[in-house]
């Protein structure tokens, strides 16, 4: 009897791993469905519309396109100019602030009168004076100087015709040792401001005639273009005058009769704007 279960039980054993072959049994493929994908992507919409969005292939990336200054200065723009060719873009001029020097002080409108003026004349700006040109006459200072630095920046109105800078005839002048009656022009010394004579020394009013040196190439190599600010530095000693045109020299005189006087500013037919007047008593 004993013998006979355990034969039975080694059949049924050999039967049952005959069957399973030792493998689970197949199961067939389950359906997804859109909730088992939000399961799967943390049960959020967003989270499955990044899962797919991470899926597919990157873009090309958008790449901020930064202007060159110096590269763009000579590319050619949209559009031509009056005679046919292409205009180019002008970088804007790297200006540092304005910082009055040691011993200067800043001489502003309401420093001058002015003779042969109407009201539109000479107009204050914030920081100098601006100049119709007309009618001829000028502004001068209420103090008279002798040794003196003086500093300015001015610049002309640019035609919108103007083609060639040599041709422009823009004109004013800076009046030093102005004596005597006011008349057009006073008995002075005058700093040319002419463009195409910026920085020469020459008499005016009947003065005697000056002696002078002036340095036309370094005139030509140191002038800024029509519409673009000049600075002048004029120095006075005893009578004698040295001018500097952008930190170039450019014209001296000798001591002459004239060596006290007003300082003045010419209206010469022609707009122009001065700024950063500036005066130091040596």
């Amino acid at each position: 009897m004993v013998a006979y279960r355990a034969v039975f039980g080694l059949l049924i054993l050999s039967l049952i791993m005959g069957c399973g072959g030792g493998s689970p049994p197949n199961t067939p493929p389950s359906k997804t469905t859109g909730k088992s994908q939000d399961k799967a992507t943390d049960g959020s919409p967003a989270a499955a519309q990044k899962a797919v969005a991470d899926s597919r292939p990157p873009e090309n990336p958008v790449v901020a396109v930064v202007p060159d200054p110096k590269k763009d200065a000579t590319t050619p723009i949209a559009g031509t100019t009056e005679d046919g060719s292409s205009p180019v873009i002008e970088p804007p001029a790297d200006e540092p602030p304005f910082q009055l020097e040691a011993g200067f002080t800043q001489l502003g409108f309401d420093d001058f009168e002015a003779f042969g003026a109407e009201a539109e004349t000479w107009q204050p700006t914030a920081d100098g004076v601006k100049c119709s040109g007309k009618p001829r006459g000028y502004l001068y200072s209420k103090q008279p100087f002798q040794n003196f630095t003086l500093r300015l920046d001015y610049r002309f109105s640019k035609p919108a015709s103007l083609k060639d800078d040599t041709k422009f005839k823009g004109n004013t002048g800076f009046l030093v040792y102005i004596t005597g009656e006011h008349k057009l022009w006073p008995v002075c010394l005058e700093v040319q401001g002419k463009h195409v004579q910026m920085g020469a020394i020459k008499e005016n009013g009947g003065a005697q005639p000056v002696t002078a040196t002036d340095d036309e190439p370094a005139r030509q190599q140191a002038r800024h273009a029509v519409g673009q600010w000049n600075s002048l530095e004029i120095v006075s000693v005893s009578g004698a005058l040295s001018v500097s045109l952008n930190g170039t020299a450019v014209s001296t005189c000798q001591p002459d009769f004239l060596s006290e006087g007003l300082i003045g500013i010419q209206a010469e037919d022609h707009p122009f704007e001065v700024r950063r007047l500036r005066i130091r008593r040596d």
